[in-house]
Protein backbone atom coordinates (compact mmCIF):
# COMPACT_ATOMS: atom_id res chain seq x y z
CA UNK A 1 0.00 0.00 0.00
CA UNK A 2 0.69 3.54 0.07
CA UNK A 3 2.59 5.05 2.88
CA UNK A 4 1.04 8.02 4.95
CA UNK A 5 2.20 11.05 7.26
CA UNK A 6 0.78 10.46 10.79
CA UNK A 7 0.41 13.69 12.87
CA UNK A 8 -1.16 16.21 14.87
CA UNK A 9 -4.04 18.87 13.51
CA UNK A 10 -6.54 20.88 15.10
CA UNK A 11 -5.62 19.02 18.78
CA UNK A 12 -6.52 15.69 16.83
CA UNK A 13 -4.48 12.85 15.84
CA UNK A 14 -5.07 11.60 12.25
CA UNK A 15 -3.45 10.69 8.82
CA UNK A 16 -2.91 11.97 5.42
CA UNK A 17 -1.84 11.24 1.89
CA UNK A 18 -1.33 12.79 -1.40
CA UNK A 19 -3.55 12.32 -4.44
CA UNK A 20 -1.80 10.05 -6.60
CA UNK A 21 -3.38 10.81 -9.74
CA UNK A 22 -3.50 14.85 -8.82
CA UNK A 23 0.30 15.24 -6.55
CA UNK A 24 -0.86 19.14 -6.42
CA UNK A 25 -3.90 18.63 -4.91
CA UNK A 26 -3.87 19.26 -1.17
CA UNK A 27 -4.12 16.32 1.11
CA UNK A 28 -6.84 15.65 2.83
CA UNK A 29 -6.32 14.96 6.89
CA UNK A 30 -8.16 12.20 8.34
CA UNK A 31 -9.40 12.63 11.94
CA UNK A 32 -8.91 9.35 13.77
CA UNK A 33 -9.27 11.04 17.08
CA UNK A 34 -11.16 13.45 19.46
CA UNK A 35 -9.47 17.10 19.79
CA UNK A 36 -6.87 16.35 22.80
CA UNK A 37 -5.69 20.04 23.04
CA UNK A 38 -2.32 18.55 21.32
CA UNK A 39 -0.19 20.92 19.16
CA UNK A 40 3.37 20.24 17.14
CA UNK A 41 5.20 20.63 20.22
CA UNK A 42 3.42 17.76 21.88
CA UNK A 43 6.22 14.72 22.38
CA UNK A 44 5.71 11.18 21.91
CA UNK A 45 4.63 9.69 18.71
CA UNK A 46 4.84 6.23 16.83
CA UNK A 47 3.04 3.51 15.33
CA UNK A 48 2.65 -0.34 15.44
CA UNK A 49 -0.09 -3.24 15.89
CA UNK A 50 -0.10 -3.12 19.44
CA UNK A 51 -3.01 -5.47 20.22
CA UNK A 52 -1.91 -8.28 16.81
CA UNK A 53 -4.95 -7.54 14.76
CA UNK A 54 -3.18 -7.00 11.78
CA UNK A 55 -4.10 -3.07 11.55
CA UNK A 56 -1.72 -0.24 12.61
CA UNK A 57 -2.11 1.52 15.74
CA UNK A 58 -1.12 5.37 17.13
CA UNK A 59 0.87 5.10 19.98
CA UNK A 60 1.48 7.87 22.16
CA UNK A 61 2.42 9.23 25.67
CA UNK A 62 -0.89 8.86 27.41
CA UNK A 63 -1.60 5.29 25.71
CA UNK A 64 -2.29 4.36 22.40
CA UNK A 65 -5.68 4.04 19.85
CA UNK A 66 -6.81 1.14 18.73
CA UNK A 67 -7.04 1.10 14.81
CA UNK A 68 -11.04 -0.06 13.59
CA UNK A 69 -12.51 -2.24 11.74
CA UNK A 70 -14.76 0.54 10.67
CA UNK A 71 -12.65 3.15 8.91
CA UNK A 72 -15.55 5.78 9.43
CA UNK A 73 -15.16 5.40 13.33
CA UNK A 74 -13.40 7.24 15.45
CA UNK A 75 -10.64 4.93 17.06
CA UNK A 76 -10.78 3.52 20.84
CA UNK A 77 -8.36 4.99 22.78
CA UNK A 78 -6.53 2.90 25.79
CA UNK A 79 -4.68 4.59 28.82
CA UNK A 80 -1.13 3.25 29.57
CA UNK A 81 1.13 5.68 31.43
CA UNK A 82 3.98 5.56 29.07
CA UNK A 83 5.31 9.40 29.39
CA UNK A 84 4.00 12.12 31.02
CA UNK A 85 6.12 14.71 29.60
CA UNK A 86 6.55 12.56 26.17
CA UNK A 87 9.40 11.42 24.43
CA UNK A 88 10.23 11.11 21.29
CA UNK A 89 9.57 8.60 18.30
CA UNK A 90 7.81 4.97 19.46
CA UNK A 91 7.17 1.43 18.56
CA UNK A 92 5.03 -1.82 19.13
CA UNK A 93 8.00 -4.66 18.35
CA UNK A 94 8.01 -7.90 20.05
CA UNK A 95 11.09 -7.30 22.24
CA UNK A 96 11.30 -10.41 24.13
CA UNK A 97 10.07 -12.67 21.20
CA UNK A 98 6.86 -14.09 23.24
CA UNK A 99 4.77 -13.31 19.88
CA UNK A 100 2.92 -10.02 21.06
CA UNK A 101 4.13 -6.31 20.58
CA UNK A 102 6.01 -4.53 23.27
CA UNK A 103 6.10 -0.92 23.36
CA UNK A 104 9.60 1.01 23.77
CA UNK A 105 9.69 5.16 24.35
CA UNK A 106 11.96 7.72 26.05
CA UNK A 107 10.55 8.46 29.28
CA UNK A 108 10.86 12.33 28.43
CA UNK A 109 12.16 14.30 24.79
CA UNK A 110 13.90 16.61 27.55
CA UNK A 111 14.51 14.97 30.29
CA UNK A 112 16.29 11.16 31.18
CA UNK A 113 14.93 8.08 30.83
CA UNK A 114 14.02 4.94 28.24
CA UNK A 115 12.10 2.06 29.01
CA UNK A 116 10.31 -0.90 26.82
CA UNK A 117 6.87 -1.78 28.56
CA UNK A 118 6.25 -5.28 28.51
CA UNK A 119 2.68 -6.59 27.13
CA UNK A 120 1.39 -8.91 29.55
CA UNK A 121 -1.87 -9.43 27.71
CA UNK A 122 -5.24 -9.36 29.12
CA UNK A 123 -8.83 -10.53 29.14
CA UNK A 124 -10.42 -7.15 28.31
CA UNK A 125 -7.34 -4.84 28.41
CA UNK A 126 -3.64 -5.24 27.67
CA UNK A 127 -1.80 -4.57 30.38
CA UNK A 128 2.00 -3.68 30.16
CA UNK A 129 4.45 -4.13 32.72
CA UNK A 130 7.45 -1.22 32.59
CA UNK A 131 11.02 -1.97 32.24
CA UNK A 132 13.46 0.87 32.63
CA UNK A 133 16.27 0.29 30.47
CA UNK A 134 17.97 4.40 31.08
CA UNK A 135 16.95 6.35 34.35
CA UNK A 136 18.08 9.57 35.80
CA UNK A 137 21.17 7.75 37.24
CA UNK A 138 24.30 5.24 36.32
CA UNK A 139 23.25 3.22 39.07
CA UNK A 140 19.75 2.22 37.22
CA UNK A 141 21.43 -0.08 34.48
CA UNK A 142 24.45 -2.85 34.93
CA UNK A 143 26.28 -0.80 32.34
CA UNK A 144 26.36 2.58 34.16
CA UNK A 145 25.54 4.36 31.40
CA UNK A 146 23.32 7.62 31.17
CA UNK A 147 22.27 10.59 29.37
CA UNK A 148 19.59 13.11 28.68
CA UNK A 149 17.01 14.44 26.13
CA UNK A 150 16.69 10.85 23.76
CA UNK A 151 14.82 13.22 21.29
CA UNK A 152 15.60 10.44 18.44
CA UNK A 153 14.61 7.04 18.12
CA UNK A 154 15.21 4.55 15.62
CA UNK A 155 14.74 0.35 15.56
CA UNK A 156 16.99 -0.78 13.04
CA UNK A 157 19.12 -4.57 13.06
CA UNK A 158 22.63 -2.76 14.00
CA UNK A 159 24.47 -6.51 14.14
CA UNK A 160 22.40 -8.54 11.58
CA UNK A 161 20.45 -10.86 13.78
CA UNK A 162 17.61 -10.98 12.84
CA UNK A 163 16.35 -8.81 15.81
CA UNK A 164 15.57 -4.79 15.91
CA UNK A 165 17.84 -2.81 17.96
CA UNK A 166 17.91 0.57 19.36
CA UNK A 167 19.56 3.02 18.08
CA UNK A 168 19.55 6.97 19.74
CA UNK A 169 21.21 9.55 21.44
CA UNK A 170 21.66 12.47 23.13
CA UNK A 171 20.21 15.83 21.60
CA UNK A 172 22.58 18.34 21.05
CA UNK A 173 21.93 21.90 22.27
CA UNK A 174 18.00 21.49 22.46
CA UNK A 175 17.11 24.29 23.96
CA UNK A 176 20.68 26.20 24.53
CA UNK A 177 21.68 24.04 26.92
CA UNK A 178 18.75 24.52 29.85
CA UNK A 179 17.57 21.65 29.75
CA UNK A 180 18.62 19.04 32.09
CA UNK A 181 22.11 17.59 31.34
CA UNK A 182 21.88 19.73 28.32
CA UNK A 183 25.71 20.65 28.36
CA UNK A 184 26.78 16.74 28.95
CA UNK A 185 28.46 15.10 26.10
CA UNK A 186 26.62 14.53 22.82
CA UNK A 187 27.03 11.03 23.15
CA UNK A 188 25.20 8.44 20.11
CA UNK A 189 24.68 4.65 20.90
CA UNK A 190 23.03 1.98 19.88
CA UNK A 191 21.29 -0.72 22.18
CA UNK A 192 21.71 -4.73 21.25
CA UNK A 193 18.28 -6.33 22.09
CA UNK A 194 19.75 -10.08 22.94
CA UNK A 195 16.63 -12.33 24.24
CA UNK A 196 17.59 -14.95 26.72
CA UNK A 197 14.94 -17.51 27.80
CA UNK A 198 11.73 -15.29 27.88
CA UNK A 199 13.78 -12.35 28.89
CA UNK A 200 15.72 -9.57 27.05
CA UNK A 201 18.75 -6.67 27.82
CA UNK A 202 19.37 -4.12 26.00
CA UNK A 203 23.63 -3.94 25.83
CA UNK A 204 24.87 -0.10 25.20
CA UNK A 205 27.19 0.34 22.63
CA UNK A 206 29.05 3.67 22.17
CA UNK A 207 28.91 4.81 18.41
CA UNK A 208 30.48 8.14 19.29
CA UNK A 209 30.73 11.20 22.15
CA UNK A 210 30.98 14.44 20.08
CA UNK A 211 27.41 14.66 17.95
CA UNK A 212 24.57 13.40 19.68
CA UNK A 213 21.26 13.37 17.55
CA UNK A 214 18.57 15.77 16.77
CA UNK A 215 15.22 15.22 16.41
CA UNK A 216 15.20 12.41 13.98
CA UNK A 217 18.23 9.88 13.45
CA UNK A 218 18.58 7.04 10.12
CA UNK A 219 20.47 4.11 9.67
CA UNK A 220 21.06 2.72 6.33
CA UNK A 221 23.41 0.83 4.33
CA UNK A 222 25.09 3.87 2.28
CA UNK A 223 28.20 2.19 1.11
CA UNK A 224 27.01 -1.64 0.27
CA UNK A 225 28.54 -3.65 2.56
CA UNK A 226 25.73 -5.04 4.45
CA UNK A 227 25.88 -3.12 7.58
CA UNK A 228 24.07 -0.33 8.81
CA UNK A 229 25.32 3.01 8.72
CA UNK A 230 24.53 6.10 10.62
CA UNK A 231 22.88 9.46 9.87
CA UNK A 232 22.47 12.47 11.91
CA UNK A 233 21.83 16.04 11.72
CA UNK A 234 21.33 18.66 14.69
CA UNK A 235 22.45 21.38 15.99
CA UNK A 236 26.13 20.66 16.10
CA UNK A 237 26.09 19.72 12.47
CA UNK A 238 26.00 17.05 10.18
CA UNK A 239 27.11 13.52 11.01
CA UNK A 240 27.91 10.21 9.03
CA UNK A 241 29.72 6.94 11.23
CA UNK A 242 30.26 4.03 8.85
CA UNK A 243 29.84 0.86 10.60
CA UNK A 244 33.55 -1.01 10.49
CA UNK A 245 33.77 -4.51 10.35
CA UNK A 246 33.82 -6.03 13.79
CA UNK A 247 32.07 -3.01 15.65
CA UNK A 248 29.59 -4.71 16.56
CA UNK A 249 31.56 -7.93 18.26
CA UNK A 250 32.85 -5.29 20.68
CA UNK A 251 31.78 -5.20 24.01
CA UNK A 252 28.82 -3.40 25.29
CA UNK A 253 29.01 0.33 26.07
CA UNK A 254 32.83 0.45 24.10
CA UNK A 255 32.07 -0.31 20.24
CA UNK A 256 32.92 2.56 18.04
CA UNK A 257 31.26 2.96 14.43
CA UNK A 258 33.52 6.26 13.31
Amino acid sequence: GNAELIYIEGGSFGYAEPNRRDPEAPWHFRVVTPDLGYQRFTHGLGIGDVNNDGRIDILEKNGWWEHPIDEAELWEFHPVAFSEPGGSQMYAYDFDGDGDNDVLTAKAAHGYGLAWFENKGGSSEIEFEEHLILGERADQNEHGVVFSQLHAIALVDMDNDGILDVLTGKRFWAHRGLDVGGRDTPVLYWFGVKRDGGKVRFEPHLIDDDSGVGTQIEAVDLNGDERLDVVVGNKRGGFLFLQNAGDVQDSPADASAK
